[in-house]
């Protein structure tokens, strides 16, 4: 790529190839380091768990089941008349047994997700209803 100008660094209507034309701002002193080999980190010798321990943070994974429990909590302990408490009572309810299911294997649901959750804590879905 070249520009074209009428007076740049002395040069009258001359071709500036791209290159020459940098900002001042991409000159930077290096900073100065007394040990070199401290600041050098290679990101493949971290790994998640180092980095938890370092930092006391528990697994994303227990955050977001957290989380889903807590939102599960709000939904059951909502006004019954409202829609969401409504689908959430008829979908723990399950549906009648003459109803067909799709065949091959069970689309992974939020409601079997809560399950999951639950399960460290020895818990089913209509207990956690009733003790949210």
């Amino acid at each position: 790529m070249v520009f074209r100008s009428g007076t740049l660094g002395g040069r009258s209507s001359a071709a500036i190839p791209a290159v020459e034309m940098r900002p001042e701002t991409e000159t930077r002193p290096e900073p100065e380091i007394d040990n070199p080999a401290e600041f050098h980190v290679s990101m493949s010798a971290i790994t998640n768990e180092e980095v938890r321990r370092r930092t006391g943070q528990p697994p994303v994974t227990s955050v977001i089941a957290k989380r889903r429990l807590r939102l599960f909590g709000h939904l059951a302990r909502a006004d019954p008349s409202q829609d969401h408490s409504r689908i959430l009572r008829a979908t723990i309810n399950r549906p009648p047994a003459d109803w067909r299911h799709r065949a091959g294997r069970p689309r992974r649901t939020w409601l079997r997700t809560i399950e999951l959750d639950l399960r460290p804590y020895n818990l089913g879905l209509n207990t956690a209803w009733m003790r949210a």
